[in-house]
């Protein structure tokens, strides 16, 4: 004997909440001369961020490096203009609170007024 079952189930829902983490990926970038320059401005302006994410309360085990580069920029194939460094973090703002709404705000206290924005 064979018995089929047919099981049919239909919903919906939603769920809201207040976002209590925000995730900011900020950076340095700069051009030199040499690209041991370049790297060693990248390196000390990527320090200079680490503090400032500190000072506005990020944790140092919350700031992750997502991005380390180092290349030439050229005048004219082949002749290097310049060489740019770049590093690039990820913070995790855990308590957004004061900062709710307001990603700008977030950037601003960050960076102190030295970031460049995109988007």
């Amino acid at each position: 004997m064979d018995i089929t079952v047919d099981i049919t189930v239909v919903g919906e829902g939603s769920v809201l909440a207040a976002p209590d983490t925000l995730r900011l990926y900020a950076g340095v970038e700069v051009r030199r001369s040499s690209a041991a320059d370049a790297f060693e401005a990248a390196r000390a302006a990527a320090a200079r961020l680490a503090e400032a994410l500190g000072r506005a309360g990020v944790a140092a085990r919350d700031v992750t490096t997502v991005e380390l580069s180092l290349g030439p920029e050229y005048e004219a194939y082949p002749k290097v203009a310049a060489y740019r460094a770049a590093q690039g973090v990820e913070a995790v703002v855990r308590d957004v609170g004061p900062y709710a709404g307001r990603a700008d705000h977030v950037i601003d206290t960050v960076a102190g007024g030295w970031a460049r924005r995109r988007g």
